[in-house]
């Protein structure tokens, strides 16, 4: 993988799990005081805004990685490839149930699909990172 895709994936992810973690903070852990006001702080819906369009930007950086890395990877190092495998189910359930969220109109399925998403999410972040380490220190041994 080049230093540029590596990059991407890394300014991607950063700006997914800040405006995503924003927006979880700001709608689902602040308190509303005025029982008129349409958010909980004014800055919700910037959160939001910023996520659905940068998390687009994620999209485009894994599947520009896809071919060059994921596929050469599963190919070849089976020993080494459980983070990575568990990786692309993360972000299947965290791309799928991001775009289902802003179709459903049911308050179940939005609230199932929120918690699901917010739990792929930190989960993709946290084993991106790991896998990028290991990753890392695997190379400087070599």
């Amino acid at each position: 993988m080049s230093r540029t895709e590596l990059r991407a994936l890394w300014l991607t992810t950063t700006v997914a799990a800040l405006t995503g973690g924003l927006y979880a903070i700001l709608a689902y852990l602040l308190e509303q005081e005025d029982p008129f006001q349409a958010y909980n702080h004014w800055l919700q819906p910037w959160a939001l805004h910023a996520h659905i369009v940068g998390v687009p930007l994620l999209v485009f950086a894994v599947g520009w990685v896809f071919s060059a890395h994921v596929m050469a990877r599963l190919r070849d190092t089976p020993s080494r490839r459980a983070s990575g495998v568990t990786l692309i189910v993360f972000f299947a359930i965290m791309v799928l149930s991001g775009y289902l969220l802003q179709v459903m109109s049911s308050d179940l399925a939005r609230t199932a699909l929120s918690w699901i998403h917010g739990i792929a999410g930190v989960l993709w972040t946290l084993v991106f990172a790991g896998h990028a380490w290991t990753g890392r220190r695997l190379r400087e041994r070599s």
